[in-house]
């Protein structure tokens, strides 16, 4: 058997190898990296997701403040109607029942409309919710509109000033969970900020 030259069988093993090699990466280099490419696309699609989410999260909340600021305040404005009908009926004013049965339904409607807009929200919890307060506004405003009935002779029997009173602090109770609702929502969206590290003092030096 004839002798093969030993360096020019490493050299043809070394040419081989070295085409082997070059087709190789020919073939798996475009496929590393459109495997990197996928993987960098799909991480780019989970960070708009989250980007989303996360604006559609802090929109949530700016609508609910919104809301909650709104009704606490129409809700303040049938309340004080109430209070100031009944200060003025006490002082022996005159009041015009129809007048007030007029003003009441636009303040109730104008408050029920943006409790409505709570509910679509799902602004409702264990403690309260905006329906309860809604319901203790009418039971007030139903008791006074009786005691002016009765004034004028329209009525036969009316609550008691005790009872109107009652009703009204039922308003009170009920419409501070808007207070409780707001203080919730805006500690759970603006956190405080962690206290600060306190640094330890040094140990006295025993020299």
């Amino acid at each position: 058997m004839a002798m093969v030259d030993s360096g020019a069988l490493l050299g043809l093993i070394g040419a081989a190898g070295g085409a082997l090699i070059g087709g190789a990466a020919g073939v798996f280099g475009p496929l590393l990296l459109k495997r990197r490419e996928r993987r960098e696309l799909e991480a780019d699609r989970v960070a708009e997701r989250l980007a989303l989410e996360n604006e559609r999260k802090w929109q949530l909340a700016d609508d609910k403040l919104r809301y909650l600021t709104i009704t606490r305040v129409r809700t303040r404005l049938w309340f004080d109607f109430l209070v100031q009908t009944v200060s003025r009926a006490s002082a022996g004013e005159q009041i015009d029942i129809q007048a007030f049965h007029a003003e009441r339904n636009r303040l109730a409607e104008d408050a029920t409309d943006i409790c409505y807009e709570l509910a679509r929200l799902r602004m409702t919890d264990h403690s309260g919710d905006p329906n309860g307060v809604l319901q203790a506004l009418r039971n007030a405003s139903e008791m006074i509109y009786r005691a002016l009935m009765v004034s004028e002779g329209a009525s036969a029997s009316a609550p008691s000033v005790v009872e109107i009173a009652v009703a009204l602090d039922e308003v009170v109770t009920a419409r501070s969970w808007f207070r409780l609702a707001i203080d919730q929502l805006v500690q759970e969206q603006y956190p405080p900020d962690p206290p600060a590290a306190t640094a330890h003092p040094l140990p006295p030096s025993t020299s």
